[in-house]
């Protein structure tokens, strides 16, 4: 081998060396300690060298191919590669809070890019030094003895073969193997299998193993001495409505048709809570109804109106300590919930009280029903442990904070300090009472949870087109002006925009109301588009988007649900708007009339979260963790699974590679219909685990689809206009709506 390449490869082996190493201590969230976490920060280096060294070689080969000269080739693609691990450490850190569709062009992104090359750049130089300097005091540049090293080769060959033996046994089993597809399955599934799917809100192992430290998780932590766990990957947008369809239907958004929390009425009036009539996709209770498996949904999200199954459909009880009691199927059991939510003498208007009730009314309510009916297979969830995280994660970890961004009052760290604590201690106790009734149990999270490191701004687009003269805003009970719309006036509004979005949908009104006038349209498109703040010339927004005249293509959800325009956030609107001002119809506004800055929404969503699969015939096999530890790529990667399209077969190629976890919530579906004995559906995006149901016997057919089951029993939705506002303002308190 010769000095040159004996120098690129040691030169990629130390380079990825301490890449791994920061990874370790900033990304890493493992499973396990000691001697196992040794060995897989041995296979991060072996496994990335490897590509590294492989990739420069390339490089050089091709320099060498355009006569770039004789240095070049060397220090060209070492130095080429450290900047862009270097660059992309400090870039994924610093990008992370920003939403998923702010452009390139954003400044906001164009300033943290340049910040992190400038980084990049001095690791390089820092790196090129060092490794130049320890090539000279060993020799490497000087010529050998016939211009090779025959152990360099050897020793190069034998790590190889090493890296390759650990990634093949990694990628072993990840799959259930081969499976026989039936073109008409039977439907008949395993007996003696009482299952719980069980969704525990933005749940992740870091909090989790804190609490079992801390004694106040005893349930889950024998459950994971007797199953098998590890994390699970969030795939596409981690907003809790997209990813708990997806959970139960084992497809992506654009096949199930939940898009976020809210979308415009039939008449395209107001904004409305995603009924389940807009789910598109057959769930798992739709399956278990064809089994003849009577199936409890209990508490899961979109599933009012009720649909018509085997079983009980019992949804939203968080909406019930709102005093909006929901439909039930059979509704026999809407009496039951209002007698559990009464005879449980709840503490109102306590923040602190509140998420524990939100968890113990959903356990209450499981023994009552149970008590009367037998249901061996069970979904069920709780939102309160995301509540939490999104409002209280300062409070439990106040040292992540910078104080100059935000409010860290001592008062309200003592008072809400252990709320994050006592919820999950509830959950773990409902959970316990599952594990009392001889169930298997699959726990799982939708995504985990972290800090933010930017307080949210909401933008109030309907203040806008109030001051506009095209929107009137309903008035609160002290007779002040609210940011909503009154659509039944308004002539232009907002509807169906989530907070996590910077792209806001408008809608204007096909037909004008008594009295009213439409706007000429094109000058409405004008005017926003001159909107800027005064101080800075800065626009309020980057584009403003005419949806019937842009033949783009972009923006099909907005598209899909009729929207007339589009407007994108400029950056200036996601920061704290201080003295600043904006010209609206002639009058001088302060640009903090239409901006809301939400200091109480300081927890974010982290893609990677967890499932727990134990009780009956699982066995005890501990943790299914990759072969890789973590680092800035795997993490963005992360972040792009199922958001990019062109991105996924890297992704999945570094899932198959061990570098990152292998299962993500679309798996969860197929694996409970392999273990409940049914066939899995082709047209599902997952897979079933695998290595999870290594030791249970489950079966391994696969049929056309369950689209054809959809249909039965779906009704209209009930909600009142006055119930879905107050269910829209829970959503707006949690910063997911604006």
């Amino acid at each position: 081998m010769s000095p040159q390449i004996s120098f690129q490869l040691l030169s990629a082996f130390a380079v990825v060396a301490v890449y791994a190493a920061v990874g370790w201590a900033r990304w890493s969230m493992s499973l396990h300690d000691g001697f196992t976490v040794w060995l897989q920060y041995l296979a991060t280096v072996l496994v990335y060298g490897n590509l590294l060294g492989g990739l420069m070689w390339l490089c050089s080969r091709l320099l060498r191919l355009i006569r770039c000269g004789t240095s070049l080739p060397v220090w060209g693609p070492l130095a080429l590669f450290t900047f862009l691990m270097a660059t992309g450490e400090s870039a994924v850190k610093t990008n992370l809070d920003l939403p998923p569709l702010i452009g390139l062009s954003d400044p906001i992104r164009l300033e943290l890019l340049m910040q992190a090359a400038l980084q990049g750049l001095v690791v390089t130089a820092v790196a090129l030094c060092g490794l130049g300097l320890a090539w000279r005091a060993l020799g490497l540049g000087a010529k050998q003895p016939g211009g090779k090293s025959t152990l360099a080769r050897n020793v190069w060959i034998a790590q190889l073969a090493l890296t390759l033996v650990l990634v093949a046994r990694t990628g072993m089993n990840l799959g259930p193997g081969t499976l026989e597809y039936e073109a008409q399955p039977s439907m008949r599934p395993t007996p003696g299998r009482d299952l719980a799917l069980v969704c525990v809100d933005a749940a992740f192992w870091e909090i989790v193993d804190e609490l079992i430290e801390e004694g106040m998780m005893p349930n889950v932590a024998a459950l994971r001495e007797e199953g098998v766990y590890g994390h699970l990957i969030t795939y596409g947008q981690r907003l809790s409505p997209i990813v708990w369809t997806t959970l139960v239907t084992g497809v992506m958004e654009d096949k199930h048709g939940v898009h976020g929390w809210t979308e415009p009425s039939a008449d395209r009036s107001r904004t409305v809570i995603v009924p389940s009539t807009s789910r598109s996709a057959a769930a798992l209770w739709n399956i278990s109804r064809a089994a003849d498996l009577p199936t409890l949904v209990l508490n899961w999200l979109i599933t009012a109106p009720p649909e018509e199954i085997l079983g009980a459909v019992i949804p939203n009880l968080d909406d019930v300590f709102l005093n909006v009691f929901p439909r039930t199927y059979p509704e026999s059991l809407a009496s039951t919930v209002r007698a559990e939510y009464e005879a449980a003498g709840y503490v109102h208007d306590d923040p602190v009280a509140e998420p524990g009730q939100l968890v113990d009314l959903v356990d209450r309510v499981y023994s009552a029903v149970t008590q009367e009916n037998v249901y061996p297979f069970v979904i069920m969830g709780t939102q309160a442990t995301d509540h939490v995280q999104h409002n209280y994660f300062l409070h439990r970890y106040p040292d992540r904070y910078d104080g100059e961004r935000w409010d860290k009052s001592p008062a309200a760290l003592e008072s809400f300090g252990d709320v994050i604590g006592d919820t999950y201690r509830r959950a773990d106790e409902m959970i316990g009472r599952l594990r009392d009734d001889g169930r298997t149990i699959l726990m799982v999270s939708d995504h985990g949870a972290r800090e933010r490191r930017e307080p949210f701004a909401n933008f109030l687009f309907n203040v806008v087109f109030a001051d506009l003269g095209l929107a009137h805003l309903k008035l609160r009970d002290d007779g002040r002006e609210s940011r909503k719309a009154d659509a039944d006036r308004s002539v232009v509004f907002e509807a169906g925009n989530d907070a996590w979005h910077n792209d806001l949908a408008f809608f204007i009104r096909e037909e004008p109301l008594a009295g009213g006038v439409l706007p000429d349209r094109e000058s409405l498109f004008e005017e926003l588009r001159s909107l800027h703040v005064e101080e800075t010339g800065e626009p309020l927004f980057d584009q403003v988007i005419d949806l019937a005249k842009d033949k783009s293509g972009r923006y099909k959800r907005h598209r899909k649900r009729g929207a007339a325009g589009v407007a994108v956030m400029a950056s200036v609107l996601r920061k704290v708007p201080r003295e600043k001002h904006v010209e609206v119809r002639g009058k001088r506004q302060l640009l903090a009339r239409y901006i809301h800055i939400r200091q109480n929404i300081n927890g974010s969503h982290d893609p990677r979260g967890l499932f727990l699969l134990a009780g009956g015939d699982v066995s005890a096999r501990g943790p299914l963790d990759k072969l890789c530890l973590d680092t800035s790529f795997t993490e963005m990667l992360r972040y792009l699974i199922g958001t990019k399209g062109f991105l996924d077969p890297l992704i999945a190629g570094a899932r198959r590679l061990g570098m990152m976890d292998p299962y993500t919530t679309l798996d969860i579906a197929p694996t409970v219909l392999a273990y409940l004995g049914l066939p899995v559906a082709e047209d599902m995006r997952g897979r079933i685990m695998g290595r999870a149901l290594r030791d249970v016997a489950y079966r391994r057919t696969v049929c056309p689809t369950y689209d054809h089951l959809l249909e039965a029993g779906r009704t209209d939705s009930g909600i009142s206009e006055e119930d879905n506002e107050l269910m829209l303002d829970r959503l707006r308190a949690l910063g997911y709506v604006n």
